[in-house]
């Protein structure tokens, strides 16, 4: 299953007062209910996306990282966490690639689409990615 998250969506009432700020927190809530929901323990998306993340209340930037590591490498490195869940840059993502791979789901997704190539079986609903609007990603930075 993937997950759409649009500016517009986050604010569509138009009775609140709309600052940086409550647009930010609504973006990590929805993002965190999502982790949640279908318990995340590892994304992977781009450095726009992850440095905006450094906005967020809850998050913990890596301390351990060493540029020299992922500097050479195409290798993700893990930038931070919120709450527990790892935040890992891929370099290999484009700025514009405006997705939050779910990296502990890819294997659940493909075992649930050969069961049910091979029997039939209905899957399980497993969050493969979230999709973040163009508009909504250059506001978040």
């Amino acid at each position: 299953m993937n997950v759409i998250i649009t500016y517009d969506e986050l604010v569509s009432n138009q009775y609140e007062i709309h600052t940086n700020n409550t647009i930010k927190n609504k973006f990590y809530t929805k993002i965190i209910f999502y982790f949640n929901k279908y318990n995340v323990k590892d994304v992977i998306t781009n450095a726009k996306i992850a440095i905006s993340f450094e906005d967020c209340p809850i998050y913990k930037h890596n301390n351990t990282i060493e540029t020299k590591t992922f500097r050479y490498t195409n290798e993700s490195y893990l930038i931070g966490y919120l709450n527990n869940i790892n935040i890992w840059v891929n370099p290999q993502m484009q700025w514009s690639d405006n997705k939050i791979i779910i990296k502990d789901n890819l294997l659940i997704i493909r075992k649930n689409k050969i069961l049910k190539l091979i029997k039939g079986k209905e899957f399980v609903d497993v969050l493969e990615k979230i999709l973040i609007d163009n508009k909504l990603a250059d506001f978040l930075i």
